[in-house]
């Protein structure tokens, strides 16, 4: 029943290393001695919840460690990135608010308001997808400096 569990586990909605230590506790009654890093690093990369990081695990030929610092530096990546998409939403938000109410008050007719409004709606609907682009582009980075470490 322990090698079932430790093979059938998987990362779901938690976090790497919550993950990692789930493994590692359910590792230890198989008794699969030197292979067990081994066997380790393969449930890691099998259970692994994000596609493009379990993609990239399966290219290349890693260390254990290699693997789970790869992993730990992509989800704090990853978290760092949705942390600062968060913020620049509220503050993107507050001028795109701030702006319109300013256009709303400073047009002549409700036709120019609306031109106006849309205007700045278009301008903040581009920062959000160059944000997005951004977020993307630091993922990668992290990605590619640990194809670099290799």
């Amino acid at each position: 029943m322990a090698h079932y569990k430790f093979f059938t586990a998987k990362q779901n909605e938690d976090p790497f290393d919550v993950y990692l230590t789930h493994l590692k506790e359910l590792v230890k009654p198989c008794n699969f001695g030197t292979m067990e890093p081994k066997l380790l690093k393969t449930q890691i990369v099998l259970g692994i919840q994000s596609r493009d990081t379990l993609e990239r695990l399966s290219r290349e030929d890693m260390t254990i460690d290699k693997v789970i610092t790869f992993c730990q530096s992509v989800e704090a990546a990853e978290k760092n990135c949705n942390e600062l998409e968060k913020t620049t939403e509220v503050n993107q938000i507050k001028t795109t608010k701030t702006t319109i109410d300013n256009c709303t008050s400073m047009c002549k007719t409700k036709e120019d308001s609306a031109r106006k409004t849309n205007k700045v709606k278009k301008k903040f609907n581009n920062k959000v997808s160059k944000k997005s682009s951004y977020k993307r582009n630091i993922i990668n980075t992290v990605k590619n400096e640990s194809d670099s470490d290799n």
